[in-house]
């Protein structure tokens, strides 16, 4: 058996459960792999074994020539973005996607989105040709991007890269139906990793090659269970929450981040899942509330789940107006006011501040 899951992009094999593609013997399904299969009908998904040497091999592998696609997740931008791609395809020409446009409020200005999107991607030394906003789940903009398709491609085949997450199977989907009369071949889910092998679709005479997602480490969702990562990964719109601080306050963000302002007076804004509470305290108290309410009160993370993340670490930090403070994986915070705070984050995961972008 040497046909591939056309979900996965996995050969499908019918040896070893734990090895991507497997397919039990006596099934006469030869389109989907059972992970996929699984994933596509009751959303469960299957561990298998497959390294991050393995992710960004499908990369490595990209022909010079290429024009390439690389999907961001506009929602967790810095923490989406593929570290030295330029070093890693130093020769392709990129346009570069911001998906789930469909989760930030409605009053999102998607040129200003794009204008913002260019400078962040300056500031990260990337060479683009090209750069679109987009909801792939909502199919909004796709024509946008199909147009530059045809501008760009040439005779020539694409590869859309991306980091686990950030909606490019979902883009892939949108644009097979654009190209095709077939809807949702890709394998989808809100798991990291869901695409193993590349998957190949004829575009205008040329293949469009879906890649396997680059694992990035330092996104929350890596480390999370089914039941947290549905409350941590927005769906809809977000509702930003308001909370006006000074000297003192400490605000916990689920069971995963503290926030102790340390000077100043201002109104944070938070950007996350409409699930995701934030729990507001005194400092003194901080640290015993966390201590008898993680994985209750201060959930998610579940306690499991928080000794996968790591102890916290305390990073001295100093907010500006206009300034967004990213964790990755989990959302942003903006300011009103200078402030300066003390976060604590678990050690596995990261932060960025940055231009705000509303």
């Amino acid at each position: 058996m040497d046909n591939k899951c056309i979900g996965c992009g996995a050969v499908l094999q019918s040896e070893e459960k734990k090895i991507p593609g497997y397919i039990p013997k006596k099934t006469q399904r030869d389109a989907y792999c059972q992970r996929c299969f699984r994933i596509k009908h009751y959303g469960k998904i299957d561990s298998v074994s497959i390294s991050e040497e393995d992710f960004l091999a499908g990369i490595h592998g990209i022909e010079s020539d290429a024009l390439i696609i690389n999907i961001v997740d506009l929602f967790d931008f810095n923490g989406s973005l593929i570290s030295g791609l330029n070093r890693i395809l130093p020769g392709n020409e990129c346009i570069l996607i911001g998906n789930k446009l469909d989760v930030f409020p409605k009053s999102i200005n998607p040129v200003k989105a794009i204008h913002w999107m260019r400078r962040m991607a300056k500031e990260e030394g990337m060479n683009l040709i090209d750069v679109e906003v987009i909801s792939a789940l909502k199919g909004k903009r796709i024509d946008r991007v199909i147009d530059l398709i045809n501008k760009h491609q040439g005779n020539r085949n694409i590869y859309v890269i991306g980091a686990t997450n950030t909606g490019k199977s979902t883009f892939i989907n949108a644009l097979i139906a654009e190209f095709t009369d077939h809807k949702d071949v890709i394998t989808t889910s809100k798991f990291p990793g869901t695409t193993l092998a590349n998957i190949e679709i004829e575009v205008n005479d040329n293949l469009l090659i879906d890649t396997p997602g680059v694992i990035n480490q330092h996104q929350i969702s890596h480390y999370l269970g089914e039941s947290s990562l549905a409350k941590v990964m927005p769906y809809k719109g977000i509702k930003p929450v308001i909370y006006q601080v000074r000297k003192g306050v400490t605000l916990f963000i689920g069971g995963f981040a503290r926030i102790d302002i340390v000077q100043g007076d201002a109104s944070f804004v938070f950007y996350k899942a409409n699930s995701l509470k934030i729990h507001r305290t005194n400092k003194i108290k901080a640290d015993d509330l966390y201590k008898n309410h993680l994985g209750d009160m201060l959930s998610p993370p579940t306690i499991d789940e928080s000794k996968k993340l790591g102890e916290f670490v305390i990073h001295n930090i100093k907010l500006k107006p206009k300034e967004d403070l990213v964790i990755s994986g989990l959302g942003f915070v903006s300011v009103k006011k200078d402030v300066s705070i003390a976060l604590h984050l678990p050690k596995k995961i990261k932060y960025f501040v940055r231009e705000a972008i509303l």
